[in-house]
């Protein structure tokens, strides 16, 4: 394994256990600063935990030219990348040039120019038998599970009406009970990529996966692209609160006004799906009221039943599953579902509406979930090639969020003038 410039604390899950047929020795190429030591801080907490701890070896170069120390790769060699938006881009392609597979946190393009330029790197990647794939987590957490089983299941569910997408997230806010530290580009939409090229591309890829599992999404697949977008003011006391930074940088001085921050966060992006209607909005707030966190929405409608999950202060910010469908199609979609899943349950809400229960110790965390994409991606590798829908796929996600970011900023223009 080879970690390039971890500016990201997902790089660090991709080791929060040991990953099968992976050495225990990684290499790391990076800049020397805060990002590098924190990311090794947190290798060395795994490595040090008292409920089973992991063994890594951090191998670090370090440096201006970082990039120059980046040797040839051997057979298997795969570069992991969590960090920077504006560079990944750039270090898919090199690692591509230099016969790594990539394994790479989303987004893998923010803008028009990285989507060529990541368009490039897949077709580097088939010819030469390697593999490139983004850490879609989404894929395996069971609500999504279940969610795409049931769609799939045309009894049920009938034909797919709409599909519709909401969160709500936040700069500052605890993790493990820890205060995230932002770097202080992550305000910086031209190196952390707006709202709309970020956070929507689990939710698209969702859309994709849940309702064309196994298919390739073709550019004649995607109509009726839209998109408005609109900051998030932040204050240089809020700043300093998130970043330790105590003053903006001056990159950040083209999104200064009055001295307020505005962080190009927010947005809404539609498209259609072989003619279904997908509706996406995304919002980021500084921080949740106390007591609070962040809120989500998914929103399934088919022609006999709908499913929807959400996360909100009704539910105590826990997830919550439900669906609409008459008595007997719910009864015998359980029984289906019950097969594979035997611990769950529907449980009347009164008429025709039904939560879906699952223990709280079937469910697995947002981070153990990084686990098993590395394991997808090395079972991929071992294979020297992934199923071509992926890649496909990968390529029509980008391109809406990447036309989205454009179609946005023009509509913006437009207003302004």
């Amino acid at each position: 394994m080879v970690v390039i410039d971890p500016g990201h604390f997902h790089a660090a899950l991709i080791q929060k256990h040991p990953v099968p047929g992976v050495s225990g020795t990684v290499k790391v190429f990076a800049p020397e600063g805060e990002e590098l030591d924190t990311y090794l801080s947190t290798i060395e907490s795994f490595n040090s935990r008292d409920n089973g701890p992991t063994s890594w070896t951090e191998d670090v170069h370090t440096g201006d030219n970082f990039l120059e120390m980046l040797p040839e790769a051997d057979d298997g060699d795969f570069v992991v990348l969590a960090g920077n938006n504006r560079n990944k881009t750039e270090y898919i392609r090199l690692s591509i040039e230099k016969g790594y597979n990539v394994l790479s946190d989303k987004p893998m393009a923010i803008t028009h120019e990285d989507f060529e330029a990541l368009r490039f790197a897949i077709s580097e990647a088939r010819k030469k038998h390697l593999v490139i794939l983004d850490m879609m987590t989404e894929r395996h957490d069971i609500y999504n599970i279940l969610i795409r089983r049931m769609v799939q299941d045309k009894e049920f569910f009938g034909e797919i009406d709409s599909l519709s997408f909401s969160s709500i997230h936040h700069f500052y806010k605890n993790v493990a009970g820890v205060p995230l530290k932002r770097p202080s580009w992550y305000y910086d939409v031209r190196q952390q990529g707006e709202g709309i090229a970020d956070v929507t591309t689990h939710l698209i890829d969702l859309a994709f996966w849940s309702c064309n599992p196994g298919e390739s999404i073709a550019e004649n697949d995607i109509s009726d692209v839209k998109a408005h977008h609109y900051p998030t003011p932040v204050t240089l006391e809020q700043f300093r609160k998130s970043t330790g930074a105590e003053s903006f940088p001056a990159y950040l001085e083209p999104d200064l006004k009055g001295g307020i921050l505005q962080v190009m966060s927010n947005g809404d992006l539609s498209f259609k799906l072989r003619g279904i209607p997908v509706d996406i909005s995304v919002r980021w707030d500084f921080e949740a009221p106390s007591g609070s966190g962040d809120t989500s929405e998914s929103l399934y409608k088919g022609s006999k039943a709908t499913i929807r999950l959400v996360q909100n202060k009704e539910t105590g910010f826990n997830r919550k599953l439900m669906v609409s469908a008459e008595e007997d199609a719910v009864r015998k979609i359980e029984t289906g579902l019950k097969a594979d899943y035997p611990f769950i349950s529907f449980s009347s809400q009164g008429g025709t509406t039904w939560s879906v229960d699952i223990p709280v110790s079937s469910i697995s965390g947002h981070e153990e979930h990084f686990g098993l994409v590395a394991k997808s991606f090395i079972e991929g590798m071992q294979k020297g090639n992934v199923p071509a829908w992926e890649y496909d796929n990968m390529l029509a996600k980008y391109r809406i969020t990447t036309s989205a970011v454009t179609i946005a900023a023009e509509d913006s223009s437009q207003i302004d003038d």
